[in-house]
């Protein structure tokens, strides 16, 4: 079309009469327009573009919060308060620093946290008297895995079975040979090749720097890469940057990105609000559950979150497009795919190409291949 205006939209509607379905932004112009121009066709609201409406409601609650976030940053780097002096009759034994939990222990931590906080919503909403399909429909989790809460006697650890290894029966003698004073891995590959080991040396030489390489500098990358991981940075976050740690999967979040959430998540009621019903809106609309929509608008209404509660009244004047949206398989995808791709072919000329070149490079790209790509 040669513009954005909706009477030229209206125009070429009305030239299509068989027009049945119309997915689209939450523009209130191109609503109108759809509606004038194709009365017939149901309106369909993408729903990408529902949760980018929700991040920018949340950047504008986060502007409005931005002490708060210099705040968190601030007590993040105050050093821990002096301890008061001892009396001069008492012997005090200073302790041992603890030291810091390897990586892959903490993350194996806070997912059995969320494992369990999980396990208790299902078991709270059973004693509420809710059946195991809308358990599974309100948390987003999948029927077999409410009814194995419901069926387990306490939380449901995970034990994986030890996985063996071909080394396993050389273990002990290469422990031996290690105490001995042999330290060359190579010879005491070739050692236990002899005996009949015919695994890889990779395995031999990883096991053995686990048992036995814990030398200051290994400790003190350890270290480091545990402080990296907290964060710090001595920037807060940008509102935009918080809202996106909201509207995003708790579940793809890194180690370093939860410890960013959880200060937003804890030291204001206003925000642990919102986040709580972002991640609703987010379950509700990833996995199409429409009958939790009217019941996610009433209690934003009454959060008391100006922004949100905006959020929630453009939602209500749009609400059949919305409800569309949670009930059919129709979406922007594919069209917003394309448009990345225009763009994307657009900028590689720099601004020196005319339309007529963009537009053969545009048509000589769009094969099979490039649509597999954007759909």
């Amino acid at each position: 079309m040669p513009d954005r205006e909706a009477e030229t939209l209206i125009t070429w509607l009305k030239e299509r009469p068989g027009v049945e379905i119309i997915t689209r932004d939450r523009s209130g112009t191109y609503a109108d327009a759809a509606r004038r121009g194709a009365p017939q066709a149901t309106q369909v609201s993408d729903r990408f573009l529902l949760l980018v409406n929700l991040q920018t409601a949340l950047i504008r609650l986060f502007e409005r919060k931005h002490d708060l976030l210099k705040q968190l940053v601030a007590q993040e780097h105050v050093g821990p308060a002096p301890l008061a002096e001892a009396p001069a009759t008492t012997i005090s034994t200073p302790l041992a620093e603890p030291k810091p939990l390897p990586l892959k222990q903490v993350q194996q931590q806070a997912r059995r946290a969320r494992r369990q906080d999980r396990y208790e919503e299902v078991i709270q909403l059973h004693e509420q008297g809710a059946s195991q399909v809308a358990i599974a429909t309100l948390l987003g989790l999948h029927r077999d895995t409410v009814r194995r809460y419901l069926a387990a006697p306490a939380f449901p650890e995970i034990v994986r079975a030890k996985r063996s290894s071909k080394l396993d029966p050389y273990k002990d003698y290469l422990h031996q040979r290690w105490a001995a004073g042999q330290h060359n891995i190579t010879h005491l590959i070739a050692e236990i090749r002899a005996q009949g080991y015919r695994g890889s040396a990779t395995i031999v030489h990883g096991y053995l720097r686990s048992q036995h390489s814990q030398s200051g500098w290994m400790e003190a990358y350890q270290q480091q890469k545990q402080r990296k991981a907290q964060g710090t940075s001595a920037s807060p976050l940008s509102a935009r940057e918080a809202a996106w740690l909201f509207v995003c999967n708790p579940r793809k979040l890194t180690l370093r990105q939860v410890w960013q959430l959880e200060p937003l998540r804890i030291q204001d009621e206003v925000l642990a609000r919102a986040y709580q019903l972002t991640q609703d809106f987010r379950a509700m609309v990833v996995n199409r559950q429409v009958e939790v929509l009217h019941r996610w608008l009433q209690e934003t209404q009454e959060s008391g979150i100006a922004e949100l509660r905006s959020f929630a009244a453009g939602i209500s004047r749009d609400y059949d497009a919305v409800r569309a949206a949670l009930t059919t398989e129709y979406s922007n995808g594919q069209t917003e795919g394309q448009v990345n791709r225009l763009k994307l072919i657009k900028r590689q000329a720099y601004g020196r190409a005319q339309f007529d070149l963009l537009r053969l490079r545009v048509l000589h790209r769009s094969g099979p291949t490039n649509q597999q790509k954007c759909a």
